[in-house]
Parts: structure tokens; sequence; C-alpha cells
């Protein structure tokens, strides 16, 4: 009988060591896969604030391009009302004064 018991002793003694090492061995890999989480959400943040730059980037080279483009229109159009204006002043004051005239 205190055979049996001496089995089962071992037998419960080495069932409680593998369970602890099992435990151990949950928290080794709960640590490891927290780990690697974290090094995974901050290579994802890095990648993401990379790809926004260049977004950003990219839509303000955009935009001055764009403001450049209706700078130079509103510049050309500028000129010509400008050299509109020199070419047909004495026109436009002919009929400024004509319809003064008109008027009275």
């Amino acid at each position: 009988m205190e055979k049996v018991i001496n089995l089962l002793n071992d037998i419960e003694t080495k069932a409680d060591k593998i369970l602890s090492r099992v435990s151990d061995d949950k928290a080794r890999l709960t640590e490891e896969a927290n780990q690697k989480m974290k090094s995974f959400d901050s290579k994802v943040q890095i990648e993401t604030n990379e790809k926004l730059t260049a977004l950003r980037a990219k839509a303000n080279q955009e935009v001055e391009l764009e403001l450049s483009k209706i700078k130079k229109e509103q510049e050309d159009y500028l000129r010509q009302l400008d050299a509109n204006f020199e070419t047909d002043c004495e026109k436009y004051a002919d009929q400024i004064f004509n319809r003064i005239l008109s008027l009275t």
C-alpha cells in the first residue's frame, strides 16, 4: 500500500512540476506575444506616419502647383486688361463722355 501511495505522490509531484512549467511557458509566451504586438503596432504607426507625411507633401505640392497656375492665369488676364485699356482708353473715354451727355 505504501508503494502505491509513494507512486501516487510521485505522480502528483511530477504533475505539479508539469503544471508549473506549463504556467511558466504560458507566461513567457504571453509576454512574447505582447512584445510582438507592441513591436508590430509601433512599426505600423511609423509606416502610417511616413505614408501620411508623403501624402501631405504630395497634396501640398499639388495645391501649390494649382495656386501657381491660377496666379499665372490671373496675371495674364490683368495684363490683357491693361493692354486692352491702353489700346482702347480713348474709345472708352468717348463712350463715357457720350453717355454723360445723353443723360443731360
